[in-house]
């Protein structure tokens, strides 16, 4: 099960996503980012490291290598948040579950969780309300329990 999200010029815009660490989420789902430079139809994660489509016959061994590299699996962090920044055109979200089996796997607090936020930023003219929403982001992060690193950058907005 995936979405994919598409920056629409990563020359000019970013994609920020922050991960809510929910151990439910974690255990049942196993969630994970890929980014893409292109759309493949048909191409998705999986919770093993392995694509669920072949890749295409003509890739060369190290930009296989390169594919497995860019799976980040999201519960890997031990902290409570993951922050993620992309200059991809696409970045694709998976799950190890269909969603339909939340309701069956996870308790209702889980259920009602946002476990990732994402932020598209125009890097030439970054604006009030996405500099507030990082700064809110960071804040959150230095005040969560257990927080060891908290940081990103973005050379348009100062908390």
């Amino acid at each position: 099960c995936s979405w994919t999200l598409e920056n629409p010029d990563p020359t000019k815009y970013s994609l920020y996503l922050r991960f809510n660490r929910e151990e439910q989420v974690c255990t049942h789902f196993s969630p994970m980012v890929l980014p893409l430079d292109h759309y493949l139809a048909n191409y998705t994660c999986d919770p093993r490291g392995e694509a669920a489509s072949p890749p295409p016959a003509h890739q060369r061994p190290e930009e296989e290598e390169e594919d497995e590299e860019a799976e980040l699996e999201l519960c890997e962090g031990a902290g409570p948040f993951t922050f993620l920044h992309f200059d991809k055109n696409f970045v694709q979200l998976c799950l190890a579950a269909e969603p339909e089996a939340a309701p069956r796997l996870l308790a209702p607090q889980a259920l009602e969780f946002r476990f990732v936020e994402v932020l598209l930023i125009n890097n030439k003219n970054t604006s009030q309300f996405t500099c507030s929403v990082l700064c809110r982001w960071l804040e959150e992060c230095l005040q969560a329990p257990g927080a060891r690193r908290c940081g990103f950058t973005h050379a348009g907005c100062s908390c």
